[in-house]
């Protein structure tokens, strides 16, 4: 059973270790995509950038234009991605990614289910040590 607060919980601290707060521009309805080249409807696809950038590209134009707005760019779910918690995890140090290895093996009790862990475990593991206060940057 998913605990939503719990998984909410888990992916902003994730996200704010990770890849910080980042905005998508929306001009038409449509996101810019990478550098303003183009748009997309997916915001996935998306360009994500920090608020400062973000902030260059937004106006609210005189007249009948469309305004270019920024919002807040949705985060990884990394409690139920693989690839967004793998993502994460490779971004550790060896020091670490040690204490994480440890400690995924601890929450799963084997070291073969830790190899095997799905992403919720992997996101415990690493928000562990997020709060732990080892530095990992």
């Amino acid at each position: 059973m998913k605990d939503t607060q719990t998984d909410r919980h888990l992916n902003a601290k994730i996200a704010q270790w990770h890849v910080g707060l980042l905005y998508v521009i929306k001009k038409h309805g449509l996101y810019y995509r990478e550098n303003a080249h183009g748009y997309t409807g997916n915001v996935s696809e998306a360009w994500k950038v920090p608020l400062d950038v973000a902030q260059k590209h937004e106006y609210i134009p005189l007249g009948c234009q469309d305004p270019v707005t920024i919002e807040l760019a949705p985060r990884p779910d990394y409690c139920s991605d693989l690839n967004a918690i793998r993502a994460a995890v490779d971004k550790l140090p060896d020091g670490p990614f040690a204490w994480w290895s440890n400690h995924l093996m601890q929450i799963v009790g084997t070291h073969l289910k830790a190899v095997n862990a799905g992403p919720r475990e992997r996101a415990e593991a690493l928000v562990a040590l997020i709060e732990s206060g080892i530095p990992i940057q």
